[in-house]
């Protein structure tokens, strides 16, 4: 059961990368009329929501603690590009997290996916009682903001390159 569970994080991950690669440090702020979301806010709303989904699994990670105010969901972005971390930072996170939790599902039996979470169910996981559910939440969670991220490429002009 979890090798789909991996192929769906790894396809979420690829098209979150698909759709910032390409991108220049210097635009990732940028707020194009109809698409509030830009990739800065978004690839750090990635990773905050990754994190406490990797807490709740019993991984631990280093998030500076600012990044709750900036990057929780109801936070509001902001177009001042040096609010955000760079976008190395950002992906370099992202990958780190995302390899811990990786390896994290490689070891897990179908009977742990319905197991309690190793912490309590944080606000920002909603019903996540167990760990499958954290799962397929981290997944969707990915695939609904790449479709935001899409968006704004196409709001931004830029086209859309990888994310078809």
């Amino acid at each position: 059961m979890t090798g789909p569970i991996l192929r769906v994080l790894s396809l979420a991950r690829e098209r979150t990368l698909a759709a910032t690669l390409d991108l220049s440090d210097e635009f990732l702020a940028l707020q194009p009329a109809g698409a509030r979301n830009h990739p800065a806010w978004t690839l750090g709303h990635l990773l905050f929501v990754e994190a406490e989904g990797a807490t709740t699994l019993g991984l631990k990670h280093d998030l500076p603690d600012l990044w709750a105010e900036r990057f929780a969901p109801g936070s509001a972005p902001s177009p001042d590009r040096k609010r955000y971390p760079s976008k190395a930072e950002l992906l370099e996170r992202l990958g780190a997290l995302r390899i811990g939790l990786l390896r994290k599902v490689e070891g897990i039996t179908p009977d742990d996916l319905e197991r309690p979470t190793a912490a309590p169910a944080s606000p920002v996981l909603g019903r996540c009682a167990v760990i499958g559910d954290v799962l397929l939440y981290l997944a969707w969670h990915e695939g609904y903001h790449n479709g935001q991220l899409a968006v704004w490429r196409r709001a931004a002009g830029i086209g859309q390159h990888g994310t078809e």
